[in-house]
């Protein structure tokens, strides 16, 4: 599937830039042949992860996946610049060249852009109220991070500025929802420490993503401990007398036995089901979908997984799967689900119209919020910067 979507991309390119500037010949057989390397040179970045060749591999790696990104974007728009040229050639001087130019043009400005975004997460905060929470746990600042996605592009020199905005928020739980790890032990060790360092007072916990499974669970299990999370796997921690802290696996890759997690640590039902009926239940769980049948039992489930899309128009792609895109949303029960569009990327180093984010929860008793000036209601975000 990749290949055929990915290898249209560039096949539809390579006949745009033979048809905007004339190619024949040997130039029309190279541009043709440059669309079939683009598309075989992601492969042989699942291999070049293997052999540990450190900075050359990273170099590779942005390399092959900046083209990718900046291939979504010229197709996208040298389509558009396609279909528009057919009215504006009636009425003006405007040509397949200058349609293609235009196209390639902003696609470069906009990967740029979305490189910068990808560095620069923002803060986003959001403001929970509830009678449900113990007035003397005053008020609780959960912090989130999901799809990190720590591998070739994603490391030392790039998480310090993930780091940086949780230090900022001051955190007293830290979680991740999910893809923290996605690279081979030997090309994300060294960020464990920088974890590590992360000491919030009621601890982090995380629970695995789907590519926690296709790039070994043991490994990223390991790496987990070593950066300090507690790995919530169809388990609970009480937080606070009344306030539990819930996970389950994500299951992975359906049908494969080496990349699927046991159906039993993707069931919330009997998780959910044993915790006390009157607690608030934060609930994580990679892919946004509600626990099915028990929303009832979920105060707030914090999901990730689909990036928002993270270059656009892929966020469109992602209503056809899901049907909770970015941001926060009512569950049936009276709860609340909270879709981040994440920290990291996966393959493209960038982030267009999707920017990266680091959210802070802030849950404050009912009885505390009478005492303060009328604000934001139950799940509504008062600051994002």
């Amino acid at each position: 599937m990749f290949t055929l979507v990915y290898g249209g991309m560039q096949a539809f390119i390579a006949w745009r830039a033979c048809r905007a500037f004339g190619w024949t010949g040997g130039r029309r057989r190279l541009a043709w042949g440059a669309a079939v390397v683009m598309t075989g040179l992601p492969f042989l970045v699942w291999w070049v992860e293997r052999c540990n060749c450190g900075l050359l591999s990273a170099v590779y790696a942005a390399l092959v996946y900046g083209w990718m990104g900046y291939a979504f974007l010229l197709f996208w728009l040298a389509l558009l610049a396609a279909l528009l040229g057919y009215l504006l050639r009636r009425f003006t001087g405007w040509t397949s060249r200058r349609g293609f130019l235009a196209a390639a043009g902003v696609a470069a400005g906009l990967s740029l852009w979305g490189v910068y975004a990808a560095w620069h997460p923002r803060e986003v905060h959001v403001r929970i109220v509830s009678p449900q929470l113990p007035a003397e746990m005053g008020v609780l600042r959960v912090v989130q991070i999901t799809d990190v996605h720590l591998g070739l592009t994603m490391g030392p020199r790039r998480l310090p500025t993930i780091l940086d905005r949780v230090r900022a928020l001051r955190p007293d739980v830290l979680i991740s929802t999910g893809d923290l790890v996605d690279g081979r032990a030997h090309n994300v060790s060294a960020s464990a420490p920088l974890f590590a360092a992360l000491r919030p007072r009621l601890g982090k916990y995380a629970i695995t993503g789907n590519h926690e499974y296709y790039k070994g669970l043991q490994d990223a299990l390991r790496f987990h401990e070593a950066a300090g999370f507690k790995v919530l796997r169809a388990e609970s921690r009480e937080l606070f007398p009344g306030v539990y802290l819930a996970g389950v696996d994500d299951p992975g890759r359906a049908g494969s036995a080496a990349a699927s997690a046991p159906a039993h640590l993707t069931d919330s039902t009997p998780l959910l089901r044993d915790l006390p009926q009157s607690a608030f239940v934060v609930f994580m769980k990679h892919q946004p979908i509600p626990p099915p049948g028990q929303a009832d039992k979920v105060d707030l489930q914090l999901s990730g997984h689909t990036h928002g899309g993270q270059i656009f128009p892929f966020l469109l792609l992602t209503y056809l799967k899901y049907d909770y895109g970015p941001g926060m949303h009512a569950l049936p029960g009276g709860g609340q689900m909270y879709v981040s569009r994440g920290a990291g990327t996966w393959g493209p180093p960038m982030r267009v119209f999707a920017p990266a984010e680091v959210t802070l929860f802030e849950l404050v008793p009912a009885r505390l919020a009478r005492a303060q000036p009328a604000g934001a209601q139950i799940g509504s975000p008062f600051s994002s910067r």
